[in-house]
Parts: structure tokens; sequence; C-alpha cells
């Protein structure tokens, strides 16, 4: 079962709920999609900031299990663009859902599966943060 789509209005509700951070955030993997790394980092430059993007899911210390492209945009006009520098939006994956499921099994699932467990358990405010942007 996908998590089912929401429009990015449903996006910017989380967002308005999200603490914000100036410090750093791992991201899951490196850049994968440089196209799509360069369209995020326009976007931030063009809103002198975040804008209305998703926040990052985070778990632990800082480790993010959504945003690798945004936390490397982010990272990128840091270090070229010292007068913009943006802070990061993000939500606390949910404390329960380790109750049922090990760190590994989550690092080990992909966005979808991620995004049905997180229905499956309640949180299906957090599981659209699973969508592509």
């Amino acid at each position: 079962m996908k998590a089912e789509a929401k429009p990015i209005e449903k996006w910017k509700e989380v967002l308005k709920g999200a603490e914000w951070t100036d410090q750093t955030i791992y991201p899951p993997h490196e850049v994968r999609d440089k196209s799509k790394f360069n369209r995020i980092v326009n976007y931030i430059i063009k809103n002198k900031g975040w804008g209305d993007m998703p926040p990052i899911v985070v778990a632990g210390d800082n480790e993010a299990l959504t945003g690798s492209h945004r936390l490397a945009a982010v990272q990128h006009i840091r270090e070229e663009h010292p007068t913009l520098y943006p802070k990061i939006p993000y939500v606390e994956f949910p404390d329960e859902i380790f109750k049922t499921y090990n760190w590994e099994e989550i690092a080990g699932m992909g966005d979808d599966d991620i995004a049905d467990m997180l229905i499956k358990e309640g949180y299906p405010e957090i599981a659209i943060l699973f969508e592509d942007i």
C-alpha cells in the first residue's frame, strides 16, 4: 500500500508545526540526482530560504530519514553563499515506532515501505513526508 498522494498544502500544514535548526542534519544518502539537487539549490536561493518544501524527518542524533538532496543543497548554499544561511525545518520520527521496529529495519526500508508503516501505526501526517518532491 502506497501512501496516499497529498498536495503541497498538506506539507505546508506539517511545516507549520516543524522545529527549525541551523545545525547539521546527516542525510540518509549522497546526492543521486544532480538535476534534482540543482533545482533545490536554485529554489532555496530564489526564496532566500527553505520556502514551502517539506520538512526533514529526523531520528536519533540528527540522522535524517528523508531529504538527502534538500540537505545537500543547504550545505552547498551555506558554503557558497555565506550571507544566505538557511535553517532546516524538521519533525521527529515517532519514538513509539521503535517499540515495534528497530533502527536497522527502518533504515533498510524504502520510502514507500516507511510511509506504509507510518500510516499503519497512525502517523499519516509524517508518512506524507516520505513522498518524493
